[in-house]
């Protein structure tokens, strides 16, 4: 749709001429304010339609829909009415006398309406519309809420369950990786594991320029006890 003007009030003589294609136009211009419901969604809440407390009933109230008629979008009055049953695209002609003439569908006005229809719809699927404020508050309120969350330390041991090694983590396997492609871990357990007992009893020899992750392989974690022979040294030690 190109972007034209009407200077229908520039005239000398304010006697501007109503004809179909100025009523075109501004119709052209109705849709075009229409598609701009877009930017919430395909099937939005824009005013009214509240609720009452049982949700069997919604006031009246305006919505933004993709139909049938206007698969680009188009702004629809609800009538309000009960929600139970879903609601429907309504039609209605209006008649028009003019000239001695009568124009019995001139206008036609829709809306959704309660009840069924040949174009039916619920009220689950569509969302209320927010204010940009609003949706920078609760954005503002999500970062601060993010900013809040501790993750989780370098060097903690994970139970999990799956096929695949989640991001950012390696198995407890015993596996030697180069201090140079993961300095902050080595940082975390340094060279604790590199002469641990493996998984099948043998101590581990580690090279330089490498250090070990914990081998669990088999094994239960049990916390360091300064008195206990068994488990006072970090590491997993032999059976």
């Amino acid at each position: 749709m190109d972007k034209i003007l009407g200077n229908f009030l520039t005239q000398a003589n304010k006697d501007f001429p109503l004809d179909c294609e100025t009523l075109d136009y501004l119709q052209k211009l109705v849709a075009l304010a229409a598609i701009a419901g877009n930017i919430g969604g395909d099937r939005v809440v824009l005013w009214g339609c509240e609720p009452n407390s049982e949700g069997t009933r919604r006031g009246a109230g305006y919505v933004f829909v993709r139909t049938k008629n206007a698969p680009e979008g188009e702004v629809l009055p609800w009538d309000g009415g009960p929600t139970t049953s879903g609601m429907y695209v309504k039609q209605e002609a209006i008649p028009v006398s003019a000239n001695n003439t009568d124009y019995p569908k001139a206008y036609t006005r829709r809306s959704l309406a309660p009840g069924i229809g040949e174009e039916n719809y619920t009220w689950e699927s569509f969302t209320d519309i927010k204010s940009i404020k609003g949706l920078m508050d609760e954005n503002r309120s999500l970062r601060n809420e993010l900013a809040a969350v501790q993750p989780a330390p370098l060097g903690i041991v994970q139970m999990w369950a799956g096929s695949r090694v989640p991001q950012g983590y390696v198995l407890c396997d015993g596996q030697p990786l180069r201090k140079s492609d993961h300095p902050e871990l080595f940082n975390a357990i340094g060279s604790t594991f590199n002469t641990a007992v493996n998984a099948n009893g043998v101590r581990y020899t580690t090279q330089d320029g490498y250090f070990r992750v914990p081998d669990l392989r088999g094994r239960f974690v049990v916390g360091l006890h300064d008195s206990d022979r068994d488990y006072e040294s970090p590491g997993p030690a032999a059976d």
